[in-house]
C-alpha cells in the first residue's frame, strides 16, 4: 500500500473512531503504521489537575496504559514541559519529545528509568488535539530506544493528519454531549408519573419511557401492533389514532394539533387510561438534521389513575410542614375519597376532619379540596415517585 493509500486509511479510520471509541485502537495503528512510530497513545486530560480523562493506546501493555492513568501522568517530563512551555509554541504543527524535555534530562527522570524505557519510549513526536480551560487532548507518537528519533518525513505525515484528529475529537465531543444529554432526558422522563412515547412521522414508535414500558408491557387496553400504538377497544382506537393524525399533522405543517385527553377503556375493567397528544414542530435543535419520516414528531403522554404515585407522609411534611394526621387526611382525599370517607378512614368525625382540613389549606397555602388536590398529585405525587421504579 503506497502512502496516499495510508493516509486515506489513516483518515477513514480517524473520523469513524469519532462515532465509535472503540475504534480508536485501529485508527492508531494506522497512524503509527504511516508515520513509522512503534506506538502510540491519545490522551486526554484536565491540564489544571493532569488527572486523565481518557486515554487509548496502540502497542502499550493494558498493566502499562493503568500505571500511567494512576500515577506517572503526574511526573511525565514531556506533559509537564509541555504545560510549561505551550505558550511559545507552535500547536498547529506537531511537537518533538526533544522540545518538551531535552534527552539527557529526560532519560536521568524517574518516568524514564522506571516507566518509559519498559515499555519502549524513547522518542516522542506528539500533536495537540485540544487544549481547553478543562480539556486538554493529544496523541503521542513513540519510537523505542534503540531507533532514531522521527525524521522530517514523518513530522510531515503526522502534520497532514493533525486537522483531522481534531475535527473527529469534537465531532466525539459533541456525540458524547449529546449522549448524556438524551441519557438525562430519560432519567427525567422516566421519573414522572406519566408514559411518555415519543412517534416519529409515520405513526411508529421512536421511544418510550418507564411508565409508558411498564403499561404497553401490561396489555390493558393499549398494546403495541406492526410498531405502532393501538387501543383494544374498537371506538378507543379510532379515537387514539384520529389524536394521532392530528398531532402527526401539526407536526408537518397541516391541520392538527395537541389534543385533549380521552379516555381508552381496558379489558380489565379497571379505570380507563388518559390519553394525550401533542406536535414536535420541525424547528432548529436536536431533530433538525433529521430529516424524512425518522423524524420524532408526536408525543403521547398516557396517565394510569390505577397507578397514581401515592407521596409520602414524610414528603408531605417536608414540604408543607404537614403533622402525620393532616398528611394522611390530605392523602386521603388526593386517592379521590370525600370528606366524609376520609374522616372513617383517619378514624376522626367529618367536623374533625374539617377542622383537620382548614390546618392544611392554611398549611399548603390552598382554598379548596380541589386545589389541594391539585398540589399533591401534580407536586408532591411526581416527586416521590422513584426514577428507577
Amino acid at each position: 500500500m503506497g502512502a496516499t493509500e495510508k493516509f486515506d486509511a489513516c483518515i477513514r479510520s480517524i473520523h469513524l473512531a469519532a462515532a465509535d471509541p472503540d475504534r480508536w485502537s485501529d485508527a492508531l495503528a494506522k497512524i503509527a503504521g504511516f508515520t513509522n512510530a512503534h506506538s502510540a497513545a491519545f490522551v486526554c486530560t484536565n491540564p489544571r489537575t493532569q488527572q486523565p480523562l481518557a486515554l487509548h493506546v496502540h502497542e502499550i501493555d493494558p498493566a502499562a496504559k493503568h500505571s500511567y492513568l494512576d500515577y506517572y501522568t503526574q511526573v511525565d517530563p514531556w506533559l509537564i514541559g509541555f504545560l510549561r512551555q505551550h505558550r511559545t509554541l507552535d500547536l498547529e504543527c506537531s511537537i518533538s519529545g526533544e522540545i518538551l524535555a531535552s534527552g539527557h534530562k529526560f532519560t536521568r527522570t524517574e518516568y524514564y528509568a522506571d516507566f518509559a524505557s519498559r515499555i519502549g519510549h524513547r522518542w516522542l513526536q506528539t500533536g495537540i488535539v485540544e487544549l481547553a480551560e478543562s480539556r486538554f487532548a493529544y496523541l503521542g507518537l513513540y519510537r523505542r530506544p534503540h531507533e532514531d528519533d522521527f525524521s522530517a518525513r514523518d513530522r510531515r505525515r503526522y502534520d497532514h493528519l493533525l486537522p483531522h484528529l481534531r475535527q473527529a475529537f469534537q465531532t466525539s465531543q459533541t456525540l458524547n454531549s449529546l449522549s448524556a444529554r438524551l441519557e438525562a432526558w430519560e432519567q427525567a422522563l422516566g421519573a414522572l408519573p406519566t408514559g411518555v412515547v415519543m412517534l416519529d412521522a409515520r405513526g411508529r414508535i421512536v421511544e418510550t419511557n418507564r411508565p409508558a414500558r411498564k403499561i404497553l408491557a401490561a396489555r390493558d387496553g393499549l398494546l403495541v401492533r406492526d410498531g405502532e400504538l393501538a387501543a383494544q377497544d374498537p371506538g378507543s382506537h379510532r379515537a387514539l389514532s384520529a389524536m394521532i393524525a392530528s398531532a402527526l399533522g401539526a407536526a408537518t405543517g397541516a391541520d392538527g394539533g395537541a389534543a385533549e385527553g380521552q379516555k381508552l377503556r381496558r379489558p380489565s375493567g379497571r379505570r380507563c387510561y388518559v390519553v394525550r397528544t401533542a406536535p414536535l414542530p420541525e424547528r432548529d435543535g436536536l431533530a433538525a438534521g433529521v430529516v424524512g419520516e425518522a423524524r420524532p414528531a408526536a408525543l403521547v403522554f398516557v396517565s394510569d389513575p390505577e397507578d397514581s404515585p401515592e407521596p409520602p407522609e414524610r414528603l408531605l411534611h417536608r414540604l408543607y410542614g404537614l403533622t402525620p394526621a393532616e398528611a394522611r387526611l390530605a392523602l386521603s382525599l388526593s386517592a379521590g375519597n370525600p370528606l366524609s370517607a376520609a374522616a372513617e378512614a383517619c378514624g376522626i368525625t367529618r367536623e374533625a376532619a374539617r377542622t383537620r382540613l382548614k390546618r392544611v389549606f392554611v398549611k399548603t397555602d390552598t382554598h379548596s379540596q380541589m386545589a389541594l388536590v391539585r398540589l399533591i398529585l401534580a407536586g408532591a405525587g411526581a416527586l416521590g415517585r422513584n426514577p428507577s421504579e
